[in-house]
């Protein structure tokens, strides 16, 4: 590790600690003659952090000028009498009759009464004389001690009587919680931590401190933990070091050889029953079983060496094993073949779970009874690494239900095992869907191409055409291609020819043509496309979910109000197709934009936890595609810092695959983030990173990509810059036929600019007003024509009206340019109440950073001398500065020393100083 690992997790001990150890400064206890605390015993489990404590409270003392020694015990001194001592007492005289009064006198030698402080590590350990010498240190108040107990160890009576007589707080040291790991890992690895990273090592380690930091070491150096686009990310399974190995197997110790199997067993199948585990142990090598030992007591004896947990549920006992960390180590030692046969053992008693019939129908992908049954996919691992022959309906149902659950990688597993034993069509199709949702979509092309050729029947080439037309389009970016499989002979007569009324058969088609429609921008196509879908009775789920991503993203950037119960038809539909989880995520995207785009933004949030709440399976994609949404919510609402961390982390996971442009969307508001956070060069370094990854069949989102272009341009100061941008953006929108995000853009135009932006910008605002659905459209009409007006009333009115539905941002700078306008007209109290909601609405969102937010306190600078003085400070010279705004270098020269004479500053580096604390 480049920094040393500081003690973060152990700040709720840490304070518990020092409320312990204040007397320390103080007489001692019997100085004072009260029984109050003579210091701290820490307990607990090994690698908690017990010693690293107790070294930052020994730290802590010296700071304050006490006097600090450290003794520790060890099982090799605990036979000698005052052995952990012996570095402090030196040799005493022999025959003495009062050792302990010697050892205390050496002790304590050189120090003023009661300004010692004294750590003693692992005093579980210390023999009988030193815990006496211990106890009459603490009680006679000559010491303020510092010790650490191991949990579970038996500790020497004087030690016991310390704290039980209350001159010692005992203080319990937890494992590390899941928010305390991330703190720590962040503050060690000098940076943003991933949270399904954190999560991760969090449960592998159990919360240790001491495991933690050796697993962290161990995969940092292999280079499977590192920064991925400034964020630290795990990727693939721990490869324990050796130190980390030997610690694991000194707290397993030498079992006998069930025990031992008890162990393995669990390693490689936990949880099991108590009865199957003696069953399976006592079949494996009785001849290792110690002569007082039964088969029936194998696991309890596990349990009595604190190795294994026992659980009840509903279904009876539960086994697992004690820590993540001693399967790691299990799996590590055990032998190919052993792992194999114990695997075997297992399958071999337990039951065989019955997959739901996953038959494959027309125009559609294969629908599931019941894909989430966990015990499935346990049932079908655990056979397939173990040495039974392979069952390829097995395996191809696991499969499955893995793309369900969205363990992806699994899934691919599972499909190519069952493929090559057998498993034909459905295994090949599912190994296809398994692909395209990893991003990996030329393997998939590949993979559907093939079962395109194979397939034996309709059902079949309709239930390839589908994703195999999805993947051309979404991951290979080729609409030409992806229309033509859609619609080409074969596929028209399975699916129904282009052109004919829609029907429970051909809905797929239809439904595939709206969401490919929505992308392409073509809102109105995608919403003619997919209603009808909506309205078939009985319709093929597939059809239904794909009918629905078109009909709420086109309604949405359309402003009708279809979007709220459209996405409900697909939300109900994505439960009964085993890939709806992932296809439910971009549903929600969509749904997100069209509750934006009008104005309901509490209802963005409870997308994004609703998502949060249903992601079944392990945190993988669908978790960081989860992470977007949230930040799309945060944004929206303002709180920036917030949706940049969340969507930093959604991007840096999104590298290894971006599914349907989600990357992509999730850079254009990533660059929102960034640049209304105030930091240009983030924000510029986030925009190329937008460019370098254009999503090429995501036109509906051009928009939004030049409103990302405008706020990153405003952050760096080139204000005129921004404005045209976002003029560009509405044009854009209007071109496109999306007159919500028109609406969007030409608001984000009056935020940016001058009144007379605003004034270009009202007239179109007030005709979509009366056309597009929500609140968002006649509060940007208002605003703008308020903007345009410099009416201070009506802005204040305005500002209101954002905030009423959660846009906080917006109305910060509507209210911000309020105040600008009381304080032209000399509404002085008028202005400061302005400018003082301003405020509150801009700290309520983390204190963003926007052109408008300057103007509740104005400068008397004209717009262009701002401009100019705002990219001085950006570092750009006289000449540069002239080139981007088409001015002469004269000209800007000019600016400048306008602009300075009227602040009262001498040159063009105080211009930019003032103007930047602004």
């Amino acid at each position: 590790m480049v920094t040393p690992w500081p003690l973060i997790g152990r700040v709720r001990e840490r304070g518990q600690l020092e409320r312990a150890l204040r007397p320390a400064s103080a007489p001692g206890p019997a100085a004072r003659g009260a029984p109050s605390s003579s210091g701290v015993l820490m307990v607990g489990e090994a690698g908690v952090g017990k010693t690293r404590l107790a070294a930052v409270a020994l730290d802590g003392a010296r700071e304050r000028g006490l006097a600090v020694r450290w003794v520790s015990a060890t099982s090799s001194a605990r036979p000698l009498p005052l052995g952990a001592f012996a570095p402090l007492t030196g040799v005493l005289g022999s025959g003495s009759a009062d050792v302990l009064a010697q050892a205390a006198a050496a002790v304590t030698a050189g120090v003023a009464p009661s300004r010692l402080v004294l750590g003693v590590d692992d005093v579980h350990l210390l023999d009988e004389l030193s815990a006496l010498l211990l106890h009459h240190l603490a009680v006679t108040g000559a010491v303020t001690v510092v010790a650490t107990a191991r949990s579970g160890r038996a500790l020497p009576g004087p030690v016991t009587a310390l704290w039980k007589d209350g001159l010692l707080d005992r203080l319990e040291l937890q494992p590390l919680r899941a928010d305390e790991t991330r703190t720590l890992l962040e503050a060690a690895l000098g940076g943003q931590v991933e949270s399904t990273t954190a999560e991760r090592l969090w449960q592998l380690t159990g919360g240790n401190a001491l495991y933690l930091r050796h697993l962290v070491d161990e995969e940092t150096a292999a280079g499977r933990l590192r920064d991925t686009l400034g964020v630290w990310r795990w990727n693939g399974s721990p490869r324990l070091s050796n130190s980390l190995v030997e610690l694991i197997g000194s707290r397993i110790g030498a079992l006998p050889g069930p025990e031992q199997t008890v162990l393995d067993l669990l390693a490689l199948a936990e949880p099991l029953s108590p009865d199957l585990l003696d069953t399976l142990a006592a079949a494996d090598g009785p001849a290792a079983r110690p002569a007082d030992s039964t088969a029936a007591g194998t696991v309890e004896a596990v349990e009595q060496r604190g190795l294994v947990r026992v659980d009840r549920h509903a279904q009876g006992l539960q086994v697992r094993l004690a820590h993540p960390l001693y399967g790691e180590g299990r799996r590590l030692e055990m032998g190919v073949l052993r792992a194999r046969r114990l695997r075997g053992a297992v399958v071999r008693r337990l039951p065989r779970p019955e997959p739901a019939p996953l038959g494959v129908r027309t125009s559609a992908a294969p629908t599931v009874g019941d894909p989430g049954d966990p015990q499935l996919l346990r049932y079908a691992v655990l056979a397939l690494e173990s040495d039974l022959p392979p069952d390829p309906a097995l395996l191809s149902a696991a499969a499955q239900a893995a793309v369900h659950l969205l363990d992806l990688r699994l899934a691919e597993r599972l499909a190519r095992a069952a493929e090559q034993a057998g498993g034909a069509f459905t295994a090949q199709l599912t190994l296809a869907y398994s692909l395209i949702w990893q991003g990996r979509g030329q393997e998939a092309e590949t993979v559907l191409a093939a079962a395109t050729d194979r397939a034996a029947d309709s059902g079949e080439l309709a239930a390839v055409t589908i994703p195999r037309a999805a993947n051309l389009f979404w991951a290979l970016c080729d609409a030409d291609r992806a229309h033509l499989v859609l619609h080409g002979t074969g596929a028209a007569d399975a699916l129904g020819a282009p052109g004919t009324s829609i029907t429970a058969d051909t809905g797929a088609v239809a439904g595939l043509d709206s969401a490919m429609a929505l992308f392409l921008g073509r809102p109105h196509q995608a919403v003619a496309s997919g209603l009808p879908v909506l309205t078939l009775p009985g319709p093929d789920h597939q059809a239904v979910l794909l009918a629905a991503w078109g009909v709420v993203g086109g309604s949405g950037v359309l402003g009708l109000p279809v979007a709220r119960a459209a996405a409900e038809s697909g939300y109900a539909a994505a439960s009964r197709i085993y890939d709806g989880s992932l296809l439910e995520i971009c549903l929600a995207g969509a749904h997100q934009l069209a509750l934006r785009l009008a104005g309901e933004l509490e209802q963005m949030q409870e997308v994004a936890s609703r998502q949060a709440r249903t992601r079944p399976g392990p945190p993988g994609l669908s978790r960081r595609m989860g992470l977007s949404l949230s930040g799309f919510a945060l944004l929206a609402r303002g709180r920036v810092r917030s949706a940049a961390r969340e969507l930093r982390e959604a991007r840096s996971a999104l590298a290894d695959a971006d599914i349907g442009g989600w990357e992509y969307m999730t850079l254009i508001a990533l660059t929102t983030a960034v640049a209304l956070s105030g930091d240009a060069d983030a924000a510029a370094a986030a925009l190329a990173d937008l460019e370098s990854h254009r999503h090429g069949v995501s036109r509906y989102l051009e928009p939004e990509r030049l409103l990302a272009h405008a706020w990153t341009a405003a952050c760096g100061g080139a204000l005129s810059r921004a404005a045209a941008l976002a003029e560009e953006a509405a044009r854009t929108a209007a071109l496109l036929g999306q007159p919500a995000q028109e609406v969007a853009a030409w608001q984000q135009l009056a935020r940016l600019g001058s009144p007379a932006h605003a004034l270009r910008a009202a007239p179109r605002l007030a005709e979509l007003a009366g056309t597009v659905h929500g609140r968002a459209a006649p509060a940007a009409a208002a605003y703008a024509a308020a903007r345009a007006a410099s009416d201070g009333p009506a802005l204040d009115t305005a500002a209101a009206a954002f905030a009423d539905y959660g846009d906080l941002l917006s109305a910060a700078d509507a209210a911000a340019q309020a105040a600008a306008a009381h304080h032209r007209a000399a509404r002085h109290g008028s202005a400061t109440m302005s400018a003082s909601r301003s405020s509150a609405w801009r700290h309520a969102c983390e204190d963003a950073r926007t052109p408008a937010g300057a103007e509740a306190t104005p400068l008397p600078l004209t717009g262009r001398e701002r401009e100019i003085a705002l990219l001085i400070g950006r570092g750009l010279s006289n000449r540069q500065i002239a080139d981007q705004l088409t001015l002469s270098v004269r000209t800007v020269e000019g600016h400048i020393y306008r602009a300075c004479t009227r602040l009262g500053v001498g040159n063009r580096s105080d211009l930019a100083e003032v103007i930047g604390d602004r």
